[in-house]
């Protein structure tokens, strides 16, 4: 191979690596969980509210660990969040936590009575934290929060025991 081939080579095979380390990696996400998964409290120990959750879009994975999310993201009974096509689209990186943002039928960021989502990829594992105070007051929304008075819930938790559990464990690990 000549030298002028050997460069060309050699650049081609860089220009593929940059191309990968950007390139994202679409998953589709079908995930629907009805009645099973419950809301707790940290200090009530006799709350507990049934939701029902449904996941729905793609899941765009990344080399570099900038992930996103775009697609449907519902929870019922849940303030300032609606059964809507397409309300959710964020990037974020699964190794921390995470303040989402969803959007409006315009596509303009609205506030939830979500404050903070643990998750691993593909939202296999997946803990919401909900703010203590939701207020929606012409058109402005106020969201209070706090780690020892908000309410929690954990997919997959067989009870209030088992989601704490679950839940400081994926606090722990998304700490910054």
């Amino acid at each position: 191979m000549s030298r002028r081939g050997k460069q060309i080579a050699i650049l081609s095979i860089l220009l593929l690596a940059i191309l990968l380390i950007f390139l994202l990696f679409p998953t589709s996400v079908h995930i629907c969980w009805e009645d099973t998964v419950m809301e707790y409290s940290l200090t009530d120990t006799d709350m507990a509210i049934a939701h029902e959750i449904s996941i729905d879009g793609y899941y765009d994975s990344s080399i570099l660990g900038k992930d996103r999310f775009r697609g449907s993201f519902y929870i019922s009974d849940v303030k300032g969040l609606t059964r809507e096509t397409d309300n959710a689209q964020f990037s974020f990186d699964p190794r921390r936590r995470f303040s989402p943002a969803f959007l409006n039928a315009y596509g303009e960021p609205r506030g939830t009575e979500i404050t903070t989502l643990f998750f691993d990829k593909n939202f296999q594992r997946l803990a919401i934290q909900f703010a203590y105070e939701y207020t929606l007051d012409e058109g402005f929304t106020t969201v209070a929060t706090s780690d020892n008075v908000s309410t929690f819930l954990v997919v997959g938790a067989t009870s209030r025991e088992d989601a704490l559990s679950q839940y400081a464990q994926l606090l722990d690990e998304k700490l910054f």
